[in-house]
């Protein structure tokens, strides 16, 4: 739904968008694990080269194939080294954020390792790997898991069973933005982004959503508090919820659209586009009421 509204009471946001970068890196549980897997992989890289030095200068001297058909067990050493720098790798991505939406998926496979490791050769550290593995596991079963924030009698929830699309619906059919937007459109773009609700009592008083890839590119649209709610900083408290989300923790833009709001957006940190030349849009202002008639 097009543009936003920034009503002008204070701290009362009614818009859609945020702009400018998040901070570096992945949340902290994945930047953590990133680390782990670096200092593990580095450990093991190279306690394996001292311990297996002369097999590795045999493999050195005679190539892989040569120095194997001499000592078999020679191949434990090289792969021992071997297997450090996909590890670092994967270590490096994820202290980078880049690979946590594989985290789940990395997090078992991790721990299957070092479960398969200890058993087979427990001196090899391979147990180690169930720190990084627990720690990112845990994180994937955060994020799949609706979250909640508090404050004084009001809350923030992302549960997709609390989000009131009739509410929603209401407020924002009303709004210059999306004026006449049909309730099954309104309920289609709350399953397709990442819903935010604040309420009262259980009263939906606020929402917002996030339309986003929850990788590289966030847009903050239908933004919303009911007027007897205003002035109580509730949306300037959502925004910020919204920003220090963990799958938008990494996010290399954020945008919004807002037709009279630009001065309260430029004290929370906002500004115009550096380079608006550079982007397009195709709008179509009139879809829902042609559609209506």
């Amino acid at each position: 739904m097009g543009e936003n509204r920034l009503m002008a009471r204070k701290h009362v946001l009614v818009t859609g968008g945020s702009g400018g970068a998040c901070s570096p890196g992945g949340p902290p549980m994945t930047r953590l694990a990133g680390w782990l897997l670096i200092v593990i992989a580095t450990l093991h890289a190279g306690l394996a080269a001292f311990l297996g030095r002369g097999a590795l200068l045999s493999i050195a001297r005679a190539g892989y194939f040569g120095a194997l058909a001499l000592h078999s067990n020679r191949q434990l050493w090289f792969w021992c080294v071997a297997f450090s720098a996909p590890l670092a790798i994967a270590g490096g991505l994820l202290a980078r954020g880049e690979a946590r939406p594989f985290s789940a998926w990395l997090g078992w496979a991790l721990a299957a390792l070092g479960a398969c490791g200890a058993i087979l050769l427990p001196v090899s550290g391979f147990w180690l790997l169930f720190v990084p593995a627990g720690l990112l596991i845990a994180d994937a079963n955060r994020r799949e898991r609706p979250m909640e924030w508090t404050r004084g009698d009001f809350s923030i929830s992302t549960d997709p069973s609390r989000i009131d699309a009739a509410a929603a619906h209401e407020f924002i059919s009303g709004s210059y933005w999306a004026a006449g937007v049909p309730r099954d459109v309104v309920e289609r773009s709350i399953r397709g982004s990442l819903a935010f609700g604040v309420f009262h009592a259980g009263r939906q008083v606020g929402f917002a959503r996030v339309i986003t890839d929850r990788a590289t590119y966030a847009y903050l649209a239908d933004v919303y508090i009911l007027d007897e709610w205003r002035g109580r900083g509730l949306a300037r408290w959502l925004v910020e919820t919204i920003r220090a989300h963990p799958d938008l923790a990494n996010l290399r833009r954020w945008m919004l659209a807002t037709r009279d709001a630009h001065g309260l957006y430029a004290k929370v940190g906002f500004r115009p586009l550096a380079q608006s030349d550079r982007f397009l849009e195709i709008a179509d202002p009139d879809i829902y009421r042609r559609k209506g008639q």
